[in-house]
């Protein structure tokens, strides 16, 4: 099995680096400003890498990714997020199910709702196998929820309540982050 796991910032996949040292000798590709981490983790081979903060970041590694590496079993984006209140706290580990846009209007086109790019889904829905998997773990401080992201840190509060109760009221939004709907 391949699996490529991505965070926004390098802090955020130290710890897995450090794993895959211990394990194993590790390869390291460069390919434009970009750098992949090779190797094996509990026997499976992974790719670890980081793709800087925001949507447009996201989208260009997984075009790189996607472009040059083959056979890629599960895509995993792992990090920091804001938490919404009502589901969360400090130290928290959301497992996204459903992820959406939550800066996104192109409504004026009669078609898009918010949070929708133009004739594409409003919502994308995580590999269910692996969330159900997780679900299996019943692991304390884990919940299972709906990721908004957008180009900003969602800081306030009201502005955060208003944005899910306007837009995703249908949704069990837990978190907001800045990357993975783009992933």
């Amino acid at each position: 099995m391949k699996i490529v796991i991505v965070s926004a910032m390098e802090k955020e996949v130290l710890y897995l680096k450090e794993l895959m040292k211990k394990n194993n000798s590790l390869e390291i590709k460069k390919i434009h400003h970009y750098e992949f981490i090779i190797g094996k983790l509990y026997n499976h081979d992974v790719i670890i890498t980081v793709s800087g903060m925001g949507k447009v970041r996201a989208g260009m590694l997984t075009s790189v990714i996607f472009d040059n590496f083959q056979n890629i079993d599960f895509f995993i984006n792992n990090g920091i997020s804001g938490g919404v209140s009502r589901y969360t706290k400090p130290g928290t580990c959301v497992i996204g199910c459903n992820y959406s846009f939550g800066d996104v209007d192109v409504t004026f086109d009669g078609v898009s709702k918010y949070g929708q790019l133009d004739y594409l889904p409003r919502t994308f829905t995580g590999d269910k196998h692996l969330i159900d998997l997780l679900k299996k773990e019943n692991i304390e401080d884990v919940i299972f929820g709906d990721i908004l992201t957008g180009d900003k840190f969602y800081t306030d509060f009201d502005e955060t309540e208003n944005i899910i109760n306007k837009y995703f009221s249908d949704l069990k939004v837990c978190a907001f982050d800045m990357e993975s709907t783009a992933f």
